[in-house]
């Protein structure tokens, strides 16, 4: 990855921050996004349920799957697509950049084609 590719990508925390299966929610440029590492790899999603305004930090992860705290619908963090209702659209979707042990998150929204 070429340096002006990196300057793309906000620094959030370090790889050790993070224990399998966990969350953490940083802000990254305007949007509040949710960090996710499972089975070794890093996701990120909108911190806020494309439903209804809830908070995703305030629900579950159980392996790829994030429960909203509000209407209990579940999304895939891999692609931000729900599960099940009252959720029907996606989750926004973040690029994660793993380097030197310090995890990237991207500010702009992967499109429905990068997913």
């Amino acid at each position: 990855m070429t340096t002006e590719e990196k300057n793309k990508f906000e620094f959030v925390a370090n790889v050790d921050d993070f224990e399998e299966e966990e969350m953490q929610e940083f802000t990254v440029g305007s949007e509040k996004i949710i960090v996710c590492l499972v089975e070794g790899d890093f996701f990120a999603i909108s911190g806020i349920c494309s439903h209804a305004y809830a908070e995703m930090i305030n629900g579950d992860l159980d392996e790829y799957y994030v429960t909203c705290p509000l209407h209990f619908s579940e999304c895939d963090i891999r692609n931000g697509c729900p599960l099940d209702p009252p959720a029907t659209d996606p989750l926004k979707t973040f690029d994660v950049l793993v380097e030197d042990n310090k995890v990237y998150v991207s500010p702009k929204e992967r499109t429905e084609n990068d997913r």
